[in-house]
């Protein structure tokens, strides 16, 4: 199961949200497993319940699908995924970029696109 920590930079406590089987990054908004809204990014920073927090964590093993892109499979298994304004990092690599012109995220390495980043835990054996 996977947890979703919202940070501040210092002075708040972050919020924990989860437990969730998976959740997905579909353009500006954190999206739960049944489809619910978590979160949305206002240019700059994630609201969630009216709150702002500047970044987002979730300890792995994790792993990625991309969704609306070219047949890349399942990327991973990553440490951390993370995001920090308009940029994914896995690994604490950057991994993607959000484009607010076409609402998709773009990677970093490759420059395809997609329209969600999809992450899911390793289930361990």
């Amino acid at each position: 199961m996977l947890y979703l920590v919202f940070g501040h930079t210092a002075e708040e406590p972050p919020l924990r949200v989860g437990p969730m089987p998976s959740f997905k990054v579909r353009g500006a908004e954190i999206v739960d497993h049944a489809g619910a809204v978590l979160a949305r990014h206002n240019g700059q920073r994630w609201t969630v319940n009216e709150r702002a927090f500047y970044r987002v964590d979730c300890d792995g093993p994790v792993l990625v699908r991309l969704e609306g892109a070219p047949p890349t499979g399942t990327l991973g298994p990553f440490e951390h995924f993370s995001l920090f304004n308009g940029t994914a990092y896995a690994s604490r690599d950057v991994f993607a970029h959000y484009n607010e012109h076409d609402h998709g995220w773009h990677l970093h390495q490759t420059d395809e696109r997609c329209a969600a980043i999809q992450v899911t835990p390793v289930i361990q054996p």
